[in-house]
């Protein structure tokens, strides 16, 4: 009622919706939570450093206004571009509305970290436009190129391509400064 939505719509969006158990698995061995010599060489190669080079370079003009509006090190940006889906190659194939509805009713420990993502969730679609079924992530229920879990995207998530939507999964102007935003946010300056 809150975020008005009706009955109707609550029920069209969760019917037939189940529980994801491999989304419980991967939850308890996270490759993040490993230490840190553990987790690197996953992500920091020759080629994912070279690759970020490339960017650099190919995204120059939109890193400049990066820099210029938001104050974050463009390098920071793509190296976390990087990390997170390899320059938006690996955006994770997991249906977010079932997987934060698995980690909502299923997974006790986080459960109401996860109902208040999965609200979230909900409401951004609403707000954007866009079929929750259609969301595709990580096993965490984080999304696009960022990798924002949905109270980081209603909260950080900006248009930086002149459109006005917010699209972290195919507006590389959107997802570069989306990021930077978030570091903003946190008070990062440029050195």
């Amino acid at each position: 009622t809150e975020h008005q939505f009706t009955q109707a719509e609550i029920e069209l969006i969760f019917e037939g919706l189940t529980i994801k158990k491999r989304v419980l698995e991967l939850m308890d061995r996270q490759w993040e939570s490993k230490p840190y010599y553990e987790y690197a060489p996953r992500f920091v190669t020759q080629k994912n450093i070279a690759t970020g080079r490339q960017k650099l370079v190919q995204y120059k003009d939109i890193l400049d206004r990066v820099e210029k509006e938001i104050g974050v090190d463009r390098e920071v940006v793509v190296a976390i571009w990087a990390v997170e889906t390899r320059y938006g190659a690996n955006q994770g194939a997991y249906s977010v509305l079932r997987t934060l509805n698995t980690l909502f009713d299923a997974y006790p420990r986080r459960s109401k970290f996860f109902r208040n993502q999965l609200v979230h969730f909900l409401v951004l679609c609403k707000e954007n436009d866009v079929d929750p079924k259609t969301i595709k992530g990580s096993y965490a229920g984080a999304f696009g190129q960022t990798q924002f879990i949905p109270s980081s995207f209603r909260a950080y998530a900006v248009s930086f391509d002149g459109d006005e939507k917010r699209d972290v999964w195919n507006s590389i102007p959107d997802v570069l400064a989306s990021i930077a935003n978030y570091l903003k946010q946190y008070h990062w300056t440029l050195n």
